[in-house]
């Protein structure tokens, strides 16, 4: 029931749940694992695989952009970038999908994580990108770092976010004959 923490499963070469992985719901019902990926020889294994793609990509950020990742970004960028197993959309065996280090690092390579804070008063945070015409599908993951959970109480999860995906303009082309 950890929060703020990357929880990886294993799976075996068919992309089915090892026995030995843990699945979720956590207690209060948020997704675990986080992602999974392959691993014959146990779940921390494949922690272990998923912790160095994770200093791969953060090495990789900071070369390009002189930045460095912060943790809840780091978990968008490898949910965002996961490849989902047999259903599609997150379930509590494999997580948001399996660790897709290529797709990672494509994705660090032409699009830059939007990193921001939002303040204990703040009730709206906004932000603009342009996407090009050609592009035929567009994922966004929000995710954060949660304050810890008040002891001796059920509400594990202070601050519950939600993604709102507005489009102001659209942009066609139109052809004259």
């Amino acid at each position: 029931t950890a929060k703020n923490v990357i929880v990886v499963g294993a799976v075996d070469t068919l992309g089915r749940s090892n026995s030995f992985s843990s699945f979720g719901p956590t207690s209060d019902g948020r997704i675990k694992p986080d992602l999974s990926t392959y691993s014959m020889a146990g779940t921390s294994n494949a922690t272990a695989v998923v912790s160095g793609s994770i200093i791969l990509l953060q090495q990789l950020y900071d070369s390009l952009y002189n930045i460095k990742l912060s943790a809840d970004a780091v978990r968008a960028l490898l949910i965002n970038s996961s490849s989902d197993v047999k259903d599609p959309g997150p379930d509590h065996k494999n997580g948001w999908g399996l660790l897709d280090l290529k797709a990672a690092t494509q994705s660090v390579r032409e699009y830059p994580v939007i990193q921001d804070t939002i303040g204990d008063d703040q009730r709206l945070w906004s932000t603009e990108f342009s996407i090009d015409e050609s592009t035929a599908e567009l994922s966004l993951t929000l995710a954060w770092l949660d304050l810890p959970g008040i002891p001796g109480t059920t509400e594990v999860l202070l601050n519950d976010l939600d993604l709102q995906f507005v489009v102001l303009h659209v942009l066609s082309a139109q052809v004259c004959s």
